[in-house]
């Protein structure tokens, strides 16, 4: 499938949300090289981190956007709840949306499980359309971040994957039309 753009937010360039809710950095170290990754917890309470801003591309053609976030974890089955939300600021506009101290400007939320490949510790790609790109109204130029949450209490769609959720990758791109 061909792409208009490409954005890669390793996990590095995510930010615990502040509290004790917060996803956690972990390295997992491999032959004295260590991986980054956000660790979502399977506890009651939601996780969330949120990105560091980034510019929106100038390539962005108003189609449709996908959001891929790379996870896995220690167990081999079960499924996670994925919230995915953006928020955007027109940079130097009047009333521009984005309180870099406060998270209130986020636009509705994106959500969809996922389901363990498996394999313990092999990469799940799960990819959501990012369908809110209304509201807050994202465009060329605008300073934009990702807000990424693990629902690990939802009841209509129950998170049932027990034990850490390891993100060390989210990619958002634009689907060629």
């Amino acid at each position: 499938m061909a792409r208009v753009f490409t954005i890669n937010l390793p996990a590095t360039s995510f930010v615990p949300e502040a509290g004790t809710n917060a996803a956690k950095f972990v390295n997992h170290t491999a032959s004295n090289i260590p991986r980054t990754v956000l660790a979502f917890s399977d506890s009651s309470n939601d996780y969330t981190a949120i990105s560091q801003a980034f510019e929106w591309p100038d390539e962005y053609a108003d189609g449709t956007v996908k959001a891929v976030i790379y996870w896995y974890g220690r167990n081999t089955s079960g499924t996670v709840v994925w919230e995915i939300s953006v928020e955007a600021e027109t940079p130097g506009a009047a009333g521009a949306t984005i309180d870099m101290e406060d998270a209130s400007g986020f636009g509705s939320v994106n959500q969809q499980s996922s389901t363990a490949n498996g394999t313990e510790g092999e990469v799940t790609a799960q990819e959501v359309t990012l369908s809110n790109l209304d509201s807050p109204a994202v465009a060329k130029g605008n300073h934009v971040r990702i807000k990424l949450t693990r629902n690990a209490d939802d009841t209509s769609v129950p998170d049932n994957f027990s034990g850490d959720a390891y993100v060390p990758l989210v990619v958002i791109y634009e689907v060629a039309t």
